[in-house]
């Protein structure tokens, strides 16, 4: 049996998704808030310890921006080899050391690990560069091992997800979303209750929504049940988009949004999916108006050397 594995710029659009995700959090928060100091003093496991907030927990902010730059590199998409590595430390320091994470940080820091043996085999120096492809090689073989452990690894998240919520009792009797939705601190987002509220008053959309969410999560989970060429899996890579977008909407954790696509990209598009993102761009500029230029000042030709319209 032939073990091929092909690096496409799919793989570079995952390692960008998870690296925005930590990048935007790191951004948009003060370092006071993301780094507890008795935490960053407490005594703990070695791998802890040695992580980088960790060692640099006395200037947080040059840390904080030293992991900035580590993770703008890899939104570039520049030298997967050197920087998927980085890429796994500062995700999983950012998971060790911060004291406000969510489920987007703690899966962005296990596929970021697992994503390193796909990095460190890729030879190109750029994750958007000419897809590259081996076949019946350790590289391929050692490649084509860890994407498939990604796999598993998503299916796992999904099922785990369906059946613990099976042990609670208003899943179960459909009443879950209305207690998390109207939750003082994990509820609502202010702009969207007047509007959402209401439709919580009827239990048939809460029982809707509730259950929704467990068969959403059921059938993401059966996936890995589908051949890697059907077509299915796109439906279902858009419904697991969609649920996530819809939760990035009322709860606003947009690192969560990153790092679930990115897993779900991973786990129902085939390796070697190449995206023609020329094609997207030239669409996008096709709608754009074409909006003919006026004709240039002539003082302006003379100075800048401009050609007349």
């Amino acid at each position: 049996m032939n073990i091929t594995f092909s690096w496409s710029n799919s793989i570079g659009l995952v390692r960008t998704m998870l690296a925005m995700g930590t990048l935007l959090t790191l951004l948009f928060n003060p370092t006071e808030v993301l780094f507890d100091p008795n935490v960053l003093n407490e005594k703990t496991n070695l791998l802890r310890s040695y992580s980088f907030f960790f060692l640099f927990k006395n200037s947080l902010l040059t840390a904080k921006l030293v992991a900035c730059t580590i993770l703008i590199a890899v939104v570039w998409g520049i030298y997967p080899r050197f920087t998927g590595l980085l890429h796994w430390y500062v995700s999983y320091s950012f998971f060790a050391a911060c004291t406000s994470i969510d489920g987007g940080d703690h899966i962005t820091s296990v596929l970021s690990l697992l994503l390193v043996p796909l990095t460190l085999t890729d030879s190109r120096k750029s994750h958007w560069g000419t897809p590259v492809q081996a076949t019946n090689t350790i590289r391929s073989f050692f490649a084509r091992s860890f994407f498939v452990l990604i796999q598993l690894q998503v299916c796992v998240i999904y099922l785990h997800a369906f059946t613990g919520k099976l042990e609670a009792k208003e899943w179960l009797n459909g009443t879950a979303t209305f207690y998390w939705l109207t939750h003082e601190y994990f509820g609502i987002n202010e702009i969207f209750r007047p509007l959402l509220y209401k439709a919580l008053a009827n239990p048939y959309i809460v029982t809707f929504f509730t259950w929704g969410i467990l068969v959403v999560e059921f059938v993401l989970a059966a996936g890995v049940l589908l051949d890697a060429q059907s077509k299915k899996r796109k439906y279902l890579l858009a419904m697991g988009i969609s649920l996530h977008f819809g939760i990035f909407v009322v709860h606003g954790l947009a690192s969560f949004l990153f790092a679930t696509t990115a897993g779900l990209l991973m786990y129902l598009l085939p390796n070697g999916h190449q995206f023609n993102f020329a094609a997207l761009k030239n669409t996008v500029s096709a709608m754009w108006p074409n909006i003919k230029p006026n004709k240039s000042n002539p003082i302006e030709e003379r100075v800048l050397g401009l050609p007349r319209v």
